[in-house]
């Protein structure tokens, strides 16, 4: 128990499963519902921007809503790869509470109290282990 077989999820590698396919960085550090979530709205979002640039031409020819809804779809997209470092740091972080809790459980099962009846009373201090005796 050294340290060495903590599972972990790479930072970089959640934020490029991010860029390529939104929520996928979520999903890989194991937070199906954040990945669902951030797939919906930069899609979602996408899809009206591009439905309304696609109107444009008909409509409204300012590109107003096309403005408004592709900065909307880019800041989503931005905080999806970054919601995705922060979910692969937080699984890391979880992990290695885990492997800490496990292992003061197996110190708590250890005796490590020390005897100081030898110091208090006139019993001998015998200080060999009792494997030994």
């Amino acid at each position: 128990m050294d340290g060495h077989d903590i599972p972990r999820r790479s930072r970089i590698a959640s934020s490029l499963l991010s860029v390529v396919i939104p929520g996928a960085g979520q999903l890989y550090s194991g937070r199906a519902g954040d990945g669902a979530y951030s797939f919906m709205t930069v899609v979602g979002t996408g899809l009206v921007t591009c439905w309304y640039a696609a109107d444009l031409s008909h409509r409204d020819r300012t590109g107003v809503k096309v403005s408004i809804f592709g900065v909307l779809t880019a800041l989503f997209y931005a905080g999806n790869i970054y919601g995705a470092n922060v979910a692969a740091r937080d699984y890391n972080l979880l992990q290695e509470r885990r492997y800490l809790q496990r292992a003061d459980s197996l110190f708590n099962l250890l005796p490590l109290e020390p005897d100081y009846r030898c110091l208090l009373d006139s019993v001998s201090c015998d200080t060999t282990p009792p494997s030994r005796k």
